[in-house]
């Protein structure tokens, strides 16, 4: 926290012209005022920086894969999974072009969303191990930076992208901690449902390059509340579908 309050700080301060749209390695550039020797020393800790998080990244990935099982490894649900995950990345790629002019689906892009989809085939049909599944990751994740040409148009879909992420893990955050007051052991539909109330309730305040709700859009000074609203919503309706739940059938 320390860190990015000391970041922020440091972005604030900077007035340079184009610096809202610098992508990390212009914005280094700028924070060091044209000394190219504290430029250099700034690349260097983000270049480090970023690969020692990139192992952690690519690590829980491979475990996130490994929650794709099938006890009976049918072939019919490896396959429907894997089209699962082809359809979803092909529907984030179609709408970030369709809303943001920087983006461009080249074949790199093309080929990574197929290689996720193979990837939960293969962790469905076969149980990987874990060091299997670091390794698939690792060389997913590898095709994908490739694809990474663009310095400007790479940082402005990675930032899109990560804003996404953040849509589902606010209202997940406030089922957990719901979950966590009530002593609830299994997370189950119920829980499922005040998440999915938590997301959607916040769809009317996203405030991004790919997606603008409508109160976003009618009150843009508002800035992205979403996250806020997502915690709330579903924390609030996990509260209330808890009571519901027995220690005997936890949902």
């Amino acid at each position: 926290m320390l860190l990015e309050a000391l970041g922020a700080s440091a972005a604030v301060a900077i007035h340079a012209p184009g610096f809202a749209s610098a992508t990390p390695a212009e914005t280094i550039r700028l924070l060091a005022g044209g000394n190219t020797a504290v430029a250099t020393i700034g690349l260097v800790t983000v270049l480090i920086g970023t690969m020692s998080a990139n192992a952690l990244n690519l690590y829980s990935g491979a475990l996130s894969a490994l929650v794709a099982y099938d006890a009976r490894r049918r072939f019919g649900f490896a396959v429907t999974t894997g089209a699962t995950f082809v359809a979803f990345a092909a529907l984030v790629l179609i709408s970030a072009a369709h809303a943001d002019s920087t983006v461009r689906i080249g074949v790199a892009a093309v080929t990574s969303a197929f290689g996720v989809g193979a990837l939960a085939f293969v962790v469905v049909r076969w149980t990987l191990q874990r060091w299997q599944a670091a390794i698939a990751v690792g060389l997913l994740g590898g095709g994908l930076a490739l694809a990474g040409i663009d310095a400007t148009a790479t940082a402005h879909l990675v930032t899109s992208f990560l804003g996404i992420l953040t849509m589902w893990a606010a209202p997940w955050a406030g089922v957990l901690l719901a979950a966590h007051l009530d002593h609830v052991q299994a997370v189950k539909a119920r829980m499922l449902a005040a998440w999915l109330i938590g997301f959607v309730a916040s769809i009317p305040f996203w405030q991004q390059s790919w997606f603008t709700g409508t109160l976003a859009a009618a009150y843009p000074q508002l800035g992205d509340i979403s996250f806020f609203v997502a915690f709330a919503a579903a924390f609030a309706a996990a509260l209330v579908l808890r009571g519901t739940v027995t220690r005997e059938s936890p949902a």
